[in-house]
């Protein structure tokens, strides 16, 4: 069961960071009815019919010709790069299991497309700065929650885990370019962290 497969409409983003990336910011829809593709085809051009004929108001949505070829030629790529992605993840796992990070983990009938290899990390700030001392990028993802942007103040709620799980969440690098002598160099730097 892939992305997209269930329900009557699915937006997929393809940011240059995503699994199915473009060179740029693209994105797009699936779906299987004729009727919303059709009305989807007339607001990607500014609610026009053949390019003449305005139907309903609307943007231009469309995109470039070149994200559309790099993303059909990607696309070819996506299972492969995925396992690739999850031969990494099995690595990182088997390599950091005994350490002080929490991993994350899938269900037996899951596969996981692994656009990020996200830990739980004590000391992840410390971590990060040791990891980034060595040579290796790490990230946070969205270091900020959204409720704590200035402009949902007044949207607050309790989110009292959210917080916690953002002060140790991790980005190690995940991506089809890594060797395995890679992950085993960036294990070796979190054991020699935690002192394992």
């Amino acid at each position: 069961i892939k992305c997209g497969q269930y329900g009557d409409i699915s937006a997929l983003s393809h940011n240059p960071m995503k699994t199915l990336a473009a060179l740029g910011e693209a994105g797009s829809v699936l779906t299987d009815s004729i009727e919303i593709k059709e009305r989807l085809d007339t607001l990607r051009y500014n609610g026009m019919i053949h390019k003449e004929v305005l139907s309903e108001v609307s943007l231009n949505y469309r995109m470039d010709t070149l994200q559309a070829a790099v993303l059909n030629q990607r696309l070819k790529k996506l299972d492969t790069s995925i396992e690739i992605r999850n031969s990494n993840a099995l690595l990182y796992d088997s390599l950091l299991k005994n350490t002080e990070l929490k991993l994350p983990s899938t269900q037996a009938n899951e596969v996981h497309a692994y656009y990020t290899y996200t830990v739980l990390a004590e000391k992840r700030d410390q971590l990060m700065n040791f990891l980034s001392q060595s040579g290796i990028e790490v990230k946070i993802q969205h270091p900020i929650l959204m409720p704590n942007q200035k402009h949902y103040v007044n949207y607050k709620r309790e989110i009292d885990n959210a917080l916690e799980l953002a002060d140790k969440i991790l980005c190690l690098p995940i991506g089809c370019h890594l060797q395995s002598n890679n992950i085993e160099f960036i294990c070796d730097k979190v054991r020699v962290f935690y002192g394992q």
